[in-house]
């Protein structure tokens, strides 16, 4: 028995094939998506022989989900439709890894003939589309047609670029790559290449931080996390990174562990120099938690409370020198 997934955006594409295909003895459907994504997620729980995939869909179309499981599941045989014949495009879903490219108007018997023979090992096209492909490679220009990246080969590319100076550390490229990354078998992929960075340079601090973001969004596991958070803020201090960067690292650390992130933020006020004021360094406080968050609150009423107490203290000593003073003076 031959299992096959159907994947189409068209509803009744997808239930029309599925009772074509199910008439077939040897024939067995046992999923159906609408996009590229949920393919991807079908492929891995339900490991069918044959992928039978739209190529164009929202979300994620056909051409990038067939990259996605050729390379993660090569046992599984992908075989894409299309209701045209877009010269341009048959070579990059066959350069995608797909076993073949049949048109919606392939008959049943056509269709359940396909499935089989892909499942054999054997590639598949409809007719006339071979001597299109074929004619277009002898006229176009020798360029290698263009294939669309997957999303995660973009992420593991744009992470690579964030982390080729160890020496810097920008948060808004970081979120950015962050806000892309929508699934666990995503961050998965990131961590695997962050963890071979800090293989290399254990200091690395954006990688560090990186760490501690994807396990605090995919893993919840806030003892792991603060692990990440307390070495990227450690390595930031000793390899003199700014006061904005060690609060960035306070910030996403509070998530894990507020407590330990608050002791962090104290060291960060009692350290910092006489003779610098501290308006600047509430003011960065200010930019990166908010006026009214808990941590700047916590720490300006401290600070203000030591402050009071040192003008207390202050009055103390001038009220004794007062009280000196009239005793010295002739009556």
């Amino acid at each position: 028995m031959i299992k096959v997934v159907i994947v189409d955006d068209q509803k009744v594409v997808t239930q029309g094939l599925k009772a074509l295909l199910e008439a077939e003895p040897d024939i067995d459907i046992v999923g159906t998506g609408a996009n590229g994504q949920e393919a991807i997620d079908l492929v891995s729980a339900l490991s069918p022989d044959v992928l039978l995939i739209d190529q164009y869909m929202p979300v994620m179309d056909g051409v990038v989900a067939a990259q996605i499981i050729c390379r993660r599941f090569p046992s599984v045989s992908v075989l894409m439709l299309s209701g045209s014949e877009p010269d341009e495009t048959i070579a990059a879903v066959l350069q995608a890894g797909a076993q073949g490219y049949l048109l919606k108007s392939t008959s049943a018997e056509d269709l359940a003939n396909s499935i089989r023979s892909v499942h054999r090992g054997y590639s598949q096209m409809s007719p006339g589309l071979m001597q299109k492909l074929l004619a277009g490679m002898n006229t176009a220009s020798p360029a290698p047609p263009t294939v669309t990246r997957s999303p995660e080969d973009e992420l593991l590319k744009t992470l690579s670029d964030l982390l080729i100076n160890p020496n810097q550390f920008e948060l808004e490229p970081i979120l950015v790559l962050l806000e892309r990354v929508e699934t666990p078998d995503l961050a998965a992929s990131l961590m695997t290449q962050i963890d071979k960075k800090l293989q290399r340079n254990p200091g690395h601090v954006s990688a560090l931080y990186l760490a501690g973001q994807l396990i605090v969004s995919f893993n919840q596991h806030s003892r792991l996390a603060i692990n990440y958070f307390r070495l990227a803020y450690q390595h930031a201090q000793t390899q003199g990174f700014s006061l904005t960067v060690r609060l960035q690292i306070c910030q996403a650390a509070w998530a894990a562990n507020a407590a330990e992130s608050q002791v962090w933020l104290q060291e960060l006020l009692q350290t910092w120099p006489p003779s610098q004021s501290h308006y600047d360094f509430f003011s960065a406080l200010e930019n990166i938690f908010g006026r009214a968050s808990l941590p700047y609150r916590l720490l300006k009423a401290g600070w203000e409370i030591q402050m009071l107490g040192g003008l207390c203290d202050q009055a103390d000593r001038l009220k004794s020198k007062l009280t000196l003073s009239r005793h010295l003076l002739p009556q």
